[in-house]
C-alpha cells in the first residue's frame, strides 16, 4: 500500500466512528510512563521503507463503494479469525457478531454479549480478536461497555472453532476499566503479528478536552495504548505502550512491514493519525 493510500485509509478508519466535542486541547508536555502520542509537522520527504511515497498522488485517487453484505444492525467491525476459512467476522454494536460465508450472511449469531452490555452512543461490543492458536484452541478476545458503562476485555472459548454459531464459554474478564463518561470508549482489539501481545485502544474517559487530563496520567489506564501479553498468563497485568490518546476508536499492524497506525479520534476541526514503526514495538 503506498503512502498516500495508508494515510486515507487510516483517515477513513478514524473518523468512520465515535463523537466529536469542543475544540482539541494542545497536547501537554509528557510526566514519563510510555511513549507519547504528540502531533508533529509531516516532513517533506520521508525516507523509512515502510512508509514509500510511490504511487498515484492522494489528490488522483478515486474510491467506490460496495455493498459486500446487507440485514447487519450497527456494523461497527469486521476481521477474520486466521484460521484459513475465509470467513468474515462483522461486529454489530448492539451485542452480536455475525459471520459471512462467501459473501452471505450466516443464520444466528457466532457470539451473542448482548444482555451483558450497554449500547448506544459509544457504548456497546465494540471490539473483537481472535487469539492466533484460534484454529487449535477456540479462543477469541471481545471488548465492551457493561451494564454499567465500564470497558469489559473478556475472553471466550469456542467449543467448536470451524462452526459458525459455536456454544461458547465465559466471558472470563481479563480487564475492566472504570469509565467516567459514556464516551471514547475506544474499544479496539489487534494481536502483534508473530507475538501473543494483545493490544487494547482506550479513550481518554469522555466528555470533552479531558477533564480529568488522564490521558497524560501516567498511573491511569484511560487514554492509553494498553499491551496485554499471555506469553506471561491468563491474565497478565496491562502495560501503558503508549500514552496521550483522545480516543484510538481503530488501530491495525501492516501486514508487510509490522508497523503500527492508528486512528485517534480528534475533536472539531483535527483528526489525528498515530505511527509506530515495528522497530519500536518490541519495548512498548
Amino acid at each position: 500500500m503506498t503512502l498516500a493510500r495508508t494515510w486515507l485509509v487510516a483517515l477513513i478508519a478514524a473518523t468512520a466512528v465515535a463523537g466529536t466535542g469542543c475544540a482539541a486541547p494542545r497536547p501537554q508536555a509528557p510526566t514519563g510512563g510510555g511513549a507519547v502520542a504528540t502531533p508533529t509537522a509531516p516532513a517533506a520527504e520521508t525516507s523509512s521503507p515502510s512508509a514509500q511515497t510511490t504511487g498515484a498522488p492522494l489528490a488522483n485517487l478515486t474510491l467506490a463503494l460496495t455493498p459486500v453484505v446487507r440485514g447487519l444492525e450497527s456494523p461497527v467491525y469486521a476481521c477474520g479469525a486466521g484460521d484459513g476459512s475465509g470467513r468474515l467476522f462483522i461486529v454489530e454494536q448492539p451485542g452480536t457478531v455475525r459471520v459471512v460465508r462467501a459473501g452471505a450472511l450466516q443464520p444466528g449469531a457466532f457470539l451473542d454479549v448482548s444482555r451483558s452490555i450497554s449500547s448506544g452512543g459509544e457504548r456497546g461490543l465494540l471490539g473483537l480478536a481472535f487469539a492466533p492458536d484460534y484454529a487449535s484452541s477456540g479462543v477469541l478476545y471481545a471488548n465492551y461497555t457493561d451494564t454499567s458503562g465500564n470497558t469489559v476485555v473478556a475472553r471466550f472459548t469456542a467449543d467448536d472453532p470451524a462452526s459458525d454459531t459455536p456454544r461458547m464459554t465465559g466471558p472470563v474478564t481479563v480487564l475492566k476499566i472504570a469509565q467516567p463518561y459514556a464516551n471514547h470508549n475506544g474499544g479496539c482489539l489487534q494481536f502483534q503479528p508473530g507475538s501473543k501481545r494483545l493490544w487494547v485502544g482506550m479513550g481518554d474517559g469522555g466528555s470533552a478536552g479531558d477533564p480529568g487530563n488522564r490521558a497524560q496520567n501516567p498511573t491511569a489506564l484511560l487514554g492509553k495504548m494498553l499491551v496485554l501479553d499471555f506469553a506471561k498468563g491468563s491474565k497478565p497485568a496491562p502495560k501503558i505502550a503508549m500514552r496521550g490518546m483522545r480516543n484510538p476508536w481503530r488501530f491495525s499492524f501492516d501486514g508487510a512491514t509490522g508497523d503500527l497506525w492508528i486512528g485517534d479520534v480528534g475533536q472539531n476541526d483535527w483528526e489525528e493519525i498515530d505511527f509506530l514503526p515495528s522497530s519500536a514495538l518490541s519495548g512498548a
